[in-house]
């Protein structure tokens, strides 16, 4: 500090500080999760418990692999998450694919403080491809036609719409 006339100087002081380094790994419950068959745009919700055995907060960042096929996976809690020491969370999802076929999605789960490997999470569906539109014609016969434009009898036509989207026939 500054020296005023006729004080002594501070004495230097020592402050001992100790400290420990500790990293938090988190501990998968599920390392493949598998949906089984689904049905296009069908939505299912699931989770993946992520367990900190650990003294220190775990900061995590969930990474999808960035394929179209990702886009069918959606994090309901966001993409980033904290977990306390000695606790257990679970990531919530919800599944609603858009395309039919066989989905293997990786899913790593890493710490945002960039601590240890990220935790690799395999999410597995087969979608089935529905039909969007169709028309029962096994009882569909029309007969006679008489000239003129005389009706006999009327028919049914039954016609489905098993998609989502509003259809106008």
């Amino acid at each position: 500090g500054a020296w005023i006339k006729g004080m002594a100087p501070e004495p230097t002081r020592t402050l001992p500080v100790s400290g420990r380094a500790c990293t938090s790994v988190p501990v998968i419950g599920q390392r493949h999760i598998h949906l089984g068959r689904v049905r296009r745009n069908q939505a299912l919700s699931r989770s993946i418990t992520v367990e900190n055995k650990s003294d220190v907060p775990f900061m995590y960042g969930i990474r999808k692999s960035g394929s179209i096929a990702s886009e069918c996976w959606h994090f309901t809690d966001g993409h980033y998450g904290f977990i306390p020491p000695y606790k257990t969370h679970d990531i919530h999802f919800v599944f609603q694919p858009t395309m039919g076929g066989s989905y293997d999605e990786v899913v790593k789960i890493e710490s945002v403080l960039g601590q240890g490997p990220p935790q690799v999470v395999r999410l597995k569906a087969t979608v089935q491809n529905m039909p969007t539109f169709n028309v029962d014609t096994r009882s569909l016969t029309y007969g006679t036609v008489m000239p003129h434009g005389q009706r006999l009898f009327t028919r049914v036509i039954n016609l489905a719409n098993n998609s989502f989207r509003t259809r106008q026939f």
